[in-house]
């Protein structure tokens, strides 16, 4: 698992409601980076990864 994960690297911790559902605001991304999720629990364990996800600009300017 640990090469699996290598690129990975924590954002921030969130709280998640009695439904699953969590929300986080990111900022200062940059064009072309990019984000997935994963989940840690304490007595479930690790979650899979989510599908990724790229950065683009609105307005089709990279920046």
């Amino acid at each position: 698992m640990k090469l699996l994960f290598k690129y990975l690297r924590a954002i921030a911790p969130v709280n998640i409601d009695n439904h699953g559902k969590f929300s986080y605001n990111v900022g200062n991304l940059k064009t072309g980076e990019h984000l997935s999720v994963i989940t840690i629990h304490p007595h479930y364990g690790i979650s899979e990864p989510a599908v990724n996800v790229i950065v683009r600009s609105i307005d089709g300017v990279s920046k």
